[in-house]
């Protein structure tokens, strides 16, 4: 599941959702979601299928980053957006205390 967010392969993660709903709360070795790596990468598609999957909005890995976060420091305005509209935590801070946006 990660792989496949982290590349923007929607038909690989929609597959592996459709076999295992579970998969939307994976996690690596450092707490990292697919929502994370999708909001990263700027997979508008993705996110949106995690989210319908009950991703965790506001799930922090072992850096106290969130997918919103990650999509800020990428510069990808239009998942901000959409995490956002979704109940993403605008004033949630990192590990260095410093806010997404």
């Amino acid at each position: 599941m990660q792989d496949a967010c982290r590349k923007g392969d929607l038909r690989a993660v929609s597959e592996l959702l459709n076999n295992d709903p579970e998969l939307v709360h994976e996690r690596d070795n450092i707490g990292t979601t697919p929502l994370h790596r999708a909001a990263a990468g700027g997979f508008l598609e993705i996110c949106t299928v995690l989210l319908e999957h009950k991703a965790d909005v506001n799930a922090v890995d072992k850096y106290n980053d969130t997918p919103l976060k990650k999509a800020a420091y990428r510069g990808n305005v239009n998942i901000v957006v959409h995490l956002s509209l979704h109940g993403a935590d605008m004033n949630h801070p990192d590990g260095s205390g410093k806010l997404p946006l």
